[in-house]
């Protein structure tokens, strides 16, 4: 049943506080002036559906309990009630890395305590069906930027804590693990198999209360073993991929790196079972010469604190903005300009928060900003061109300008303030006119964007044969 606008805000009038109750900083009750936002939130999301896109769902990380206005779980019980929506993806990092003097230990219980009574159990009161990754910063935190102590749970503690979730226990996991944070979960009506990995999969064996250093950032082989032969191998015929995580795997949407990128042997098997290939790892060889499942929809990340894509080796990764107050995205998501303001500028607005609603269907997925940032169109099918092919892309938005860019050789300079200066880029793939027209150069990936005035974007990835 969808509800209309009437009956949401009748019914959930113990939601929304009058604005004057804003002054108390009550988390547990959203603020008045969210009531039309979210109407027209749920409104947008449905015209998205009714674009093709019928299948939906919120994913939200790097919330960093302690640098969070704690609204956003509210905000995505409130939109799980009126859009029917229900399926809550997080992207990890719930904790911090510093207590900046605090004991640590009742530092971080505290914010397990928060990431459940203001994320956990509102969204799943709304009928909400919410799993996690695990993050790097999960769930531990130094004492200090020196990192002279700090606390740290078992891994296997971990994982039972953030998985303490309902939706938790209908996914299905590697029965011979005991500290890794790795599952998926089949949505038989959409035919979409939601794969999660764990990108901070060391383990520890037992607790320690004098340091806050945490799990090794690698997969593990055992992980990759299950993950290339179980969670990839059996995909359903005819089901679509949707692969989440916390550190991504590109130049772009991590950081550019002299020789391997971290975490090769798991892109190989992503771009492997996209190009019915065969990945050759440490775990082991994959073959998905023969798969029966259907193609891998996107890969989306967190970590990075910031927007960026790019459609590299036949894969669209995504990486999202941090939910926290940090000022980060402002010197990380370049194509925006000021879109991105800071922490003092978005408290007490609908920017205080930053995640999506994603939708998609075909090959188009459609994200919706709740909060800081801007609405994307993604194209799921790259254009494939031979050298010296032209094509004119037609983007949906208005008003736009464009931009491409080779989706491997990206540079970065943190020494840089402003975000188009941070970041340079190749065009040695493919070259694009003011018109949109695509002029192909030489084999390989390039993404282009087409970007409106209101740094809305449409992403359509390239492939030159």
């Amino acid at each position: 049943m969808t509800l209309t606008r009437r009956d949401f805000i009748g019914g959930l009038a113990a939601f929304y506080a009058a604005p004057q109750a804003f002054a108390k900083d009550d988390p547990a009750i959203l603020p008045a002036y969210y009531a039309d936002y979210l109407a027209r939130i749920a409104d947008k999301v449905r015209a998205d559906a009714a674009k093709g896109t019928p299948n939906g769902f919120f994913f939200l990380t790097d919330p960093h309990i302690s640098a969070n206005y704690c609204r956003s779980g509210l905000i995505i019980a409130d939109l799980v009630r009126r859009t029917g929506v229900k399926r809550v993806i997080g992207g990890g990092d719930y904790s911090v890395a510093f207590t900046y003097g605090k004991p640590a230990r009742p530092f971080v219980e505290r914010l397990y305590e928060k990431m459940k009574t203001l994320w956990r159990d509102p969204i799943e009161a709304a009928g909400g069906l919410l799993f996690t990754a695990k993050g790097n910063h999960d769930l531990r935190a130094w004492t200090d930027s020196k990192r002279s102590g700090g606390f740290v749970y078992a891994s296997a503690k971990t994982r039972e804590l953030l998985m303490a979730t309902r939706e938790s226990a209908a996914v299905t996991v590697n029965p011979d693990e005991k500290s890794g944070v790795y599952f998926y979960r089949d949505d038989d009506q959409a035919k979409v198999r939601y794969i999660v990995a764990d990108t901070s999969d060391g383990v520890r064996e037992t607790e320690s209360e004098s340091t806050g250093a945490g799990y090794a950032n690698v997969i593990r082989p055992e992980q990759m073993k299950w993950l290339g032969e179980v969670a990839l191998g059996t995909v359903p015929e005819g089901y679509g991929v949707v692969v989440a995580h916390h550190i991504p795997l590109t130049p772009f949407t991590l950081r550019p790196t002299k020789g391997e990128m971290p975490y090769s042997d798991f892109r190989r098997t992503l771009e492997a079972y996209q190009a019915h290939g065969k990945a050759s790892t440490a775990a082991g060889t994959f073959d998905f010469s023969s798969r029966k499942g259907g193609d891998i929809l996107f890969d989306i990340t967190g970590h990075m604190h910031a927007d960026r894509f790019t459609c590299a080796n036949g894969i669209l990764h995504i990486t999202e903005v941090c939910d926290a107050y940090y000022n980060d995205p402002l010197g990380a998501t370049p194509f925006s300009d000021r879109l991105f303001t800071s922490r003092k500028e978005r408290k007490g607005t609908v920017k205080e928060q930053g995640f999506d609603l994603l939708m998609f269907g075909g090959d188009t997925l459609r994200t919706t900003r709740i909060g800081i940032g801007q609405d994307r169109i993604f194209r799921l099918k790259p254009l494939v061109l031979k050298r010296g092919e032209t094509h004119r892309l037609a983007s949906e938005l208005d008003g736009v300008r464009w931009r491409i860019f080779d989706s491997w050789d990206v540079k970065r300079d943190d020494k840089q303030k402003d975000p188009d200066l941070r970041f340079t880029f190749s065009n040695e793939i493919a070259a694009i006119s003011p018109e949109g027209v695509v002029t192909a150069k030489a084999p390989g990936w390039a993404t282009a964007i087409a970007i409106a005035p209101d740094f809305r974007k449409e992403v359509f990835g390239i492939q030159v044969a």
